[in-house]
């Protein structure tokens, strides 16, 4: 955990940075994940993590 919030990996948004990337996840059929990128430098940093458990109906729709 320590290194996925190192000052490596992890920025703060500029306002003058780059474009945003989102990537986000649900196939376990659980949770849902999304990780929040920005372009600094010609290198993307992490602005935010995020995770949360799908309820039962969630679940229900993610497995149609």
């Amino acid at each position: 955990k320590s290194i996925l919030v190192s000052l490596e990996i992890m920025g703060y948004p500029l306002q003058n940075g780059g474009q945003f990337i989102l990537d986000v996840d649900a196939s376990d059929g659980e949770s849902e994940q999304a990780v929040l990128h920005q372009v600094q430098d010609d290198q993307e940093r992490v602005i935010a993590y995020a995770n949360r458990a799908l309820n039962k109906a969630e679940r229900k729709i993610i497995s149609l």
